[in-house]
């Protein structure tokens, strides 16, 4: 997730994190069809399906969002480049 979804983005590296996250959930659907609900008490279980969930609906969002926004930049919006701050008044 943080090498194609972090702070840093595009639509490639977004592209490939929802491929890769697809292949994951396929994989646990197939799992699932062949293997009883996890136990009330399998919390980790429970708790990866969540994150996977996540992570499919945080990279939808940032795919469907083509531009930079807060923390987050998309490196292939056309927007100016990233430039480091400017150094601080009295810092030398």
């Amino acid at each position: 997730m943080w090498e194609h979804a972090g702070l840093l983005r595009t639509g490639a590296g977004l592209a490939e994190a929802a491929r890769v996250l697809d292949g994951w959930a396929a994989a646990e659907t197939a799992k699932a069809a062949k293997v009883a609900a996890p136990a009330p008490g399998d919390g980790q279980a429970r708790e990866d399906a969540n994150l996977l969930r996540l992570a499919r609906a945080t990279v939808a969002a940032a795919r469907a969002r083509t531009g930079s926004l807060g923390a987050h930049h998309r490196l292939d919006d056309g927007a100016e480049a990233l430039r480091p701050a400017p150094e601080p008044i009295g810092a030398r």
